[in-house]
């Protein structure tokens, strides 16, 4: 590939930084006889920076901030491990604030995809009043769920609800609290 090549390939706008990392990147990839698919001096040609700027980077040693943001990485990972891989990123730059961190959302959302994690939304729990039993057999459906009548008094079918402060109209069905349990009153009703 030649100079002219690579060069079009990247953007014009790429900071030598960035293809500082990049080499660095590739040094590392192998190709399938073990050795080095490229050299750090063909990749140093390819992308136009001079070899002693990029080992004077490799010396140079960490920003202060890449230091805080790997701090920041470090703490992300361990808000997500607490929150049990549950909190996305704004859950946990709400944590970071009130722990008295004062990143910017948009920097959490950035490290956050960097990293990768992947919440996981557990359903909601949802309160149910019966626990079946088992080893009770099922209750049979002889209406096979059509509440359909051909005439009055041939179909009776009722519902119930929980009301638990108040008494319920007469003819609304309703649980009431015991000192034990719920009991279930339910009203039926001619279907017509």
């Amino acid at each position: 590939m030649s100079s002219w090549e690579s060069r079009r390939v990247l953007r014009q706008r790429v900071s030598v930084e960035a293809r500082y990392e990049l080499i660095d990147a590739e040094k590392r990839t192998f190709g399938s006889d073990s050795r080095p698919r490229y050299t750090v001096t063909q990749m140093l040609r390819w992308l136009g920076v001079s070899g002693s700027g990029y080992y004077e980077w490799r010396r140079r040693p960490q920003s202060a901030t890449a230091a805080r943001r790997e701090a920041l990485k470090k703490l992300i990972m361990v808000i997500f491990e607490m929150s049990d891989q549950t909190y996305g990123y704004r859950r946990i730059h709400a944590a970071l604030r009130r722990s008295g961190h004062g990143w910017s959302p948009e920097l959490v959302r950035a490290l956050v995809r960097q990293l990768g994690p992947q919440p996981c939304q557990p359903r909601p729990w949802r309160h149910n009043l019966t626990d079946q039993d088992p080893a009770a057999r099922r209750i049979p459906d002889l209406l096979r769920r059509d509440l359909t009548a051909t005439a009055p008094g041939v179909k009776m079918v009722g519902s119930g609800s929980r009301r638990e402060f108040h008494p319920p109209a007469p003819t609304e069905p309703c649980f009431v609290e015991t000192g034990e349990s719920f009991v279930f009153f339910l009203q039926i009703q001619r279907t017509r």
